[in-house]
This record gives structure tokens, sequence and C-alpha cells, in this order.
């Protein structure tokens, strides 16, 4: 249901305007958010009408770049709902080195990584458990937003966001930069590799994880079933998927995901050649 202060016929054409200006595609996002997002750009530029929003956005190209930022999500924290990681890294890291070519670094795409608590926190867990095995993993930590990346390229945050991380990592792997200022150490920071990139579109395969938490409550359910189904051929043979708490697996796509973990939401790739047997 659209708002009732954004018309169907509206929205449409921001659609087609964002698309023309910056070359982004942002008719994949569930429809009530798409309209609060817009409306609260109409609140800030002091715009009463939609109407007078669509020939703005169409006059100038900057509003596009604003409204496309503002759809990111940075609501995030490091080690967000606890037990996913204790599970993750009890029970699927094992997992994944036991599949994974020995020859071969384990690959995590982290997508909708905001300002990047959720690669840093996978970072520390993975280096962590693989501190005994001579196994290594890089982590491509993406998201729309270009403000978030640049944040979690700098690795800094301040104390208050930390507070999660237990004391034996925050020793291990940040230094104090000032009395309420942290930055994680180049030794965790060379596992990760952040880009822009939005989940739909950004080009990368051959993972052995994907975690993409408390993004696609934000999507429209045609856009889930074909994100879901680039998940599946973006995972290899026995990859897992973590999502969020409040996510689950599209009907269509139920029977390419088995349930590892599933109060934490963890499932792992079935293959196709199982599915067709």
């Amino acid at each position: 249901m659209v708002s009732a202060v954004i018309l169907e016929s509206q929205l449409k054409e921001i659609k087609k305007i964002v698309k023309k200006n910056i070359d982004v595609n942002i008719d994949h996002f569930e429809t009530n958010f798409l309209s609060r997002r817009i409306e609260r750009r109409m609140r800030i530029m002091g715009l009463k009408s939609s109407s007078k929003y669509v020939s703005f956005l169409d006059e100038d190209p900057l509003e596009s770049l604003e409204l496309n930022a503002s759809l990111s999500i940075n609501v995030t924290e490091f080690f967000r709902n606890r037990e996913v990681w204790d599970v993750f890294q009890q029970k699927i890291i094992p997992k994944i080195i036991k599949l994974s070519n020995n020859y071969e670094k384990i690959r995590i795409w982290s997508a909708g990584c905001a300002t990047g608590n959720e690669p840093y926190s996978l970072a520390m867990g993975l280096s962590n458990a693989l501190k005994t095995k001579e196994k290594q993993f890089v982590i491509i930590a993406t998201d729309m937003n270009p403000t978030s990346i640049e944040i979690a390229k700098t690795g800094k945050y301040e104390s208050e966001v930390l507070k999660n991380i237990p004391n034996s990592l925050m020793s291990k792997f940040l230094e104090k930069i000032d009395d309420d200022l942290y930055k994680f150490n180049d030794g965790l920071k060379k596992f990760i590799h952040f880009q822009v990139g939005d989940v739909d579109s950004f080009n990368i395969n051959q993972v052995d994880v994907i975690v993409c938490r408390n993004l696609l409550i934000y999507y429209s359910n045609d856009a889930k079933d074909l994100l879901f189904k680039k998940f599946h051929k973006t995972l290899k043979d026995g990859g897992f998927l973590v999502l969020g708490m409040a996510e689950r697996i599209p009907s269509l796509m139920e029977k390419f995901f088995e349930s590892v973990e599933l109060r934490q939401k963890i499932y792992q790739k079935v293959s196709a050649e199982s599915i067709i047997a």
C-alpha cells in the first residue's frame, strides 16, 4: 500500500528519475519502506507536496544520491544477537573448514554491512577459530552507502559502540587512540575488503558463507525471490547463509536451502543436482 502522501504514479516516477540520474534501481524496496524514506527527504527539504518533490528530484541529480543514501540501513552493532555468533563459531566454522579446499581461502560475503560492525565481528570470530589451523579467510563486505563504507574502512569506533565486544577480543584486536576512540589493528583489517555495492547488483560468486542479516525485511517479496536465487547461485555447494532473526527463506526457495540452525536462522545450500534427484 502506497502512503496517502505519495501516489503510486509518483512513486513510479521517482524510481524512473533515480535510475536516470544515478543509474541505480530502487524498485526492489518494499513500498511502505520506500514511501517513508521519501517522506523523510521531503521533510528535510521543506517540501509540502510529493509533486513538488518529484519536480525537485528531476531537477537536482544530487537529490537522487541523497535519497539513495537514505535507503541504506545503518542499524547495526557488534555481535548482534550473540547466540547467533556463538553457534556460528562453535558449529558452522568447523563445517566450513571441513567442506573447503585445503588450498583455498574461506570466502565470506557480508551483504549490507553498514558501518562495518558485522564484518569486523566475523573477522574476530574467524581469526580466533582459525588460529591453530593453517587456513586463511577473506571477507568481502558491501553496502550501498559510500559514507558507511568509508567509516568501515577507517576501523575507528567510539567505546560505547564497542560494548558488546568481550575484553579478550578488545585487547587482541583493537588499539586505543584516545579516551573514547578505538581502532581495529591492521592485522585484522587485512582480512576485510570493503566495497560500495548493492546486494542485488554486486557481482560476486563462489563464496563459502553469505551473511545478510536484517536487510531483506525492507525488500519486496518479488525482490526477495530474486535475491535468494542469487544467493543460491553465489554460494558454493554446501555453503551457508545467515539471515536476521526476523527473516526467513521465501516459500519458492525453501527447497534450495536446508535449515541447519533454525533458531539462529542459519541455512545450508542444497545443490541443484540434489533437488533434481
